[in-house]
């Protein structure tokens, strides 16, 4: 019978193999560790790309890693440069043991979840309904996430309802010269009256915005809010300035901008809004208490 065309080939035997229970200290040649506990596989993917580079010089034939099924948290990226290929017409591969299926991840759990309380600016028809979890020690010292996971599934973050900046565009704005365009006020954020708040962090909010045209998006954190104005300044740019827009051009129902990740748009099940200053991560659960959640590593 023929292979069906894109199926991965099994391979039987490897030079070198990858276990969750293996040992970087370990030859690494065995599948799995022996009865006395002193030799195995490799336990990370880096060790036996290492043991490739010793093994292939002067080797004229194809070289084998085969990764054991489970799961791989990595804690740093695995690189693999020019001198990890082999001789010309001689391949090194790295694949999946026969039957079991390997699992690389290198999210950062969130645990230590609570209710939370006493919060300014949650909505009161959600009390009772928002934990707060400490926001965890990030890879390379970062404070802010895009993106959080309850299991497995990409959680939504926080945010305003669509609307329209209280601001025209002046006619020429959406291809002024670039003196013009550099003039002009690409800061000034113009928001209905009571969607703002004088914020304690204001560098977490951030607006999603279409500046004038329908084929523009920003994503622009704020710098300050002038509550008697109603306007936000944002610590950016835009690519244009912001105003209304012509009703074909809005990016959400309401309008071609919202406000994201604060606390005051958590009002939908499976939401969530972080708070660097406080170092907390907020999340409405879609059902019971957290569980299993993660944010990207």
């Amino acid at each position: 019978m023929k292979k069906a065309r894109g199926a991965l080939r099994a391979y039987e035997k490897g030079d070198f193999y990858v276990s969750p229970a293996g040992n970087d200290g370990w030859s690494g040649t065995l599948p799995e560790p022996n009865a006395a506990g002193t030799d195995g596989p490799f336990a990370t993917v880096s060790r036996a790309r290492d043991a490739v580079r010793a093994l292939k010089n002067g080797l004229y034939r194809d070289v084998f890693v085969l990764i054991r099924g489970g799961e791989y948290h990595l804690q740093k990226p695995v690189v693999f440069r020019g001198c990890d290929g082999h001789h010309e017409s001689y391949r090194v591969v790295y694949a999946a043991y026969p039957g079991e299926t390997p699992v690389f991840s290198s999210d950062v759990p969130v645990t230590g979840w609570r209710l939370a309380e006493n919060v300014p600016g949650l909505p009161q028809s959600m009390r009772g309904r928002i934990y707060e979890a400490p926001l965890p020690a990030l890879p390379g010292g970062k404070r802010r996430i895009s993106a959080l996971y309850a299991n497995g599934k990409r959680l939504r973050r926080a945010c305003s309802k669509g609307f329209e900046p209280q601001h025209p565009i002046p006619a020429n704005a959406d291809l002024p010269d670039v003196g013009g365009l550099l003039r002009s006020d690409r800061h000034t954020l113009y928001c209905p009256p009571g969607l703002l708040r004088a914020w304690e962090n204001p560098e977490d909010v951030e607006v999603f915005v279409e500046p004038g045209v329908g084929y523009v998006t920003n994503y622009l954190p704020l710098e300050s809010v002038d509550l008697a104005a109603n306007t936000a300044r944002t610590a950016l740019p835009s690519t244009y300035p912001m105003g209304r827009v012509d009703r074909h051009l809005f990016a959400m129902g309401d309008g071609s901008c919202r406000l994201e990740n604060a606390v005051d748009f958590l009002t939908e099940p499976g939401s969530w809004a972080v708070d660097t200053r406080r170092g907390v991560i907020y999340y409405v659960p879609e059902h019971g208490e957290p569980e299993n959640v993660a944010a990207p590593g």
